[in-house]
């Protein structure tokens, strides 16, 4: 199994920095993704084919717009529902 840690040490303030982040680190194999749908669809494909654990750490407060940051607080709870095994989030504020 893989296993990857993802850390935010400053604010994240946009969608766009979380995306690249996240699929740079993962190597998810698509890191140019601008919108949640897309972004949705390559995490779950990749925790349901992939023997791949992720740990995502934010160390610091999402300052993120609030639409996007309800979208991923939603998604969040989305991934760790179904793939709680093989996904943590630590959310600090």
């Amino acid at each position: 199994m893989q296993k990857y840690m993802i850390i935010f040490d400053e604010e994240l303030t946009n969608k766009l920095e979380l995306f690249e982040r996240i699929t740079d680190v993962v190597k998810l194999g698509y890191s140019g993704i601008e919108n949640w749908d897309a972004f949705r669809e390559l995490m779950i494909n990749n925790l349901e084919y992939r023997d791949i654990e992720i740990e995502i750490d934010h160390r610091c407060k999402l300052a993120l717009p609030t639409q996007d940051e309800e979208m991923y607080l939603d998604f969040r709870s989305e991934l760790a529902a179904q793939f709680g095994d093989r996904i943590t989030f630590r959310l600090n504020s």
